[in-house]
């Protein structure tokens, strides 16, 4: 990964609390979300021209948000 430790901790404490319950696929695919925005803006400073992976991290983000909103009309 891209990113650091340190920005990794800081999204996983966003969901400390995780456990599946009823809402919990959706915080799971928060996690998703903000983990594939955080390596693709990682990627983005440090390696600009990767336009590529920073492109396919982007879609597979939107693509996480959007089947969260799936499962959250679901639940």
């Amino acid at each position: 990964m891209s990113i650091s430790k340190e920005k990794f901790d800081e999204i996983k404490s966003r969901y400390s609390t995780l456990l599946i319950l009823e809402a919990d696929p959706i915080e799971a695919l928060n996690f998703v979300h903000d983990l594939l925005y955080a390596e693709a803006d990682a990627i983005k400073e440090n390696e600009p021209y990767a336009t590529v992976s920073i492109k396919r991290l982007e879609s597979a983000a939107y693509e996480v948000f959007a089947l969260g909103h799936e499962v959250e009309d679901l639940i």
